[in-house]
């Protein structure tokens, strides 16, 4: 059980970095650079608070799931 969501954990982590990179450096490259930090310092906030919503509710679920068998 612990293992499944240590690798949704990776994975969904993997996937936040590499859209920041992504993000990053597309809008650092373009002209509106004060723009591309203002939304790269949101997607710092976003994806983490997206990750421990998922965490938690992957938590719950299981929970949940283990207590009614």
């Amino acid at each position: 059980m612990g293992n499944v969501i240590s690798r949704n954990a990776d994975a969904a982590g993997l996937l936040g970095t590499t859209m920041l990179l992504v993000l990053a450096g597309r809008h650092l490259r373009s002209r509106h650079v004060i723009r591309g930090v203002l939304l790269l310092a949101c997607w710092l906030v976003v994806v983490p608070v997206a990750l421990v919503v998922f965490v938690v509710t992957s938590v719950v679920g299981l929970l949940l799931r283990t207590r009614r068998r």
